[in-house]
């Protein structure tokens, strides 16, 4: 599960770029040169303290949150 949230964060990271770099192309040659290049953020993550759910299966979860 968490391997799936790294890769599903690594790939709402690359939309982010390809969106911030589509933007940039957009706004011409002059504006390239004041921006600069995507920052990366510093990677945080939040765990709950109590689980929600006792006792349930990887694979529950992952089809539960995948279908939401």
């Amino acid at each position: 599960m968490t391997a799936w949230l790294e890769r599903h964060e690594k790939i709402e990271r690359h939309a982010a770029v390809i969106h911030w770099r589509q933007q940039d192309h957009e706004l011409g040659p002059e504006s390239q040169k004041c921006l600069g290049p995507p920052r990366a953020h510093a990677q945080k993550v939040k765990m709950a303290q109590n689980p929600s759910v006792k006792a349930t299966s990887f694979n529950v979860l992952a089809e539960h949150y995948w279908h939401h």
